[in-house]
Parts: structure tokens; sequence; C-alpha cells
């Protein structure tokens, strides 16, 4: 599991076309389901989000097919989180921040399935 913003950093180091992420939010269960980036990094925005939806919405279910290719999927792993780390140390406004070598990172996931 990564931090969303990683996904934005990583479409972008690995020249992606999009990247996903699947989401059981903290949220609401209607708020759960995934977010796309586009190659720019960013969440899809008009027209390409309404774009997406009427594919999506076209699709028979029972009827779609998962071809596998694994060669069309990046997994973001631990070769993009020393970078992704870095970069986000290198951008920091804060001039303590940045001068700091002991950063650590704290994630807490809390979904509904999976309360604290």
């Amino acid at each position: 599991m990564r931090p969303t913003p990683e996904l934005s950093y990583a479409v972008r180091k690995l020249n992606c076309l999009c990247g996903i992420v699947l989401t059981a939010s903290h949220n609401p269960p209607e708020y759960n389901g995934f977010k796309v980036y586009w190659k720019d990094g960013g969440q899809i925005v008009p027209p390409i989000d309404k774009l997406l939806i009427s594919e999506i919405e076209k699709l028979k279910f029972k009827e779609v097919n998962f071809n596998f290719r694994p060669e069309l999927i990046e997994i973001i792993d631990k070769e993009i989180d020393k970078p992704f780390i870095n970069n986000c140390l290198e951008n920091a406004i804060n001039e303590d921040v940045k001068s700091r070598n002991d950063i650590k990172i704290v994630l807490l996931l809390c979904t509904a399935p999976h309360p604290p």
C-alpha cells in the first residue's frame, strides 16, 4: 500500500499514460472505488472524466474479460518510495524539514472493514 500522492509522482516518473488507485476510503462507502490519474499526474478532469465514465457505463460487467498483460502494469514498490520521499523533501517549503535526515513517515490505514 502506498499513499495516493505517490501514485501521482510515479505516473510522471515512469512516463505512464495513467495510474489507478483502488481505494477503500475512510469516507462513507459510496466513496469507495478508484481514482484515476492522467499522464500529467493529476486526477482526470473534464472532458476525460465524462468520457471514461461513459465508456464504463456501456460495459456489462458479466461480459468483461480481463486480459492481464503484466508488461503494461507497473506496481509501485520501494524503488519509487525513496525518490518520492526525496522529491517531497526537496520541494518542502519549511527549511527545517528540508534539512532533516531523520524523517519518519507513519501511514495509518483505517477503512470500514479494518477499523483501528
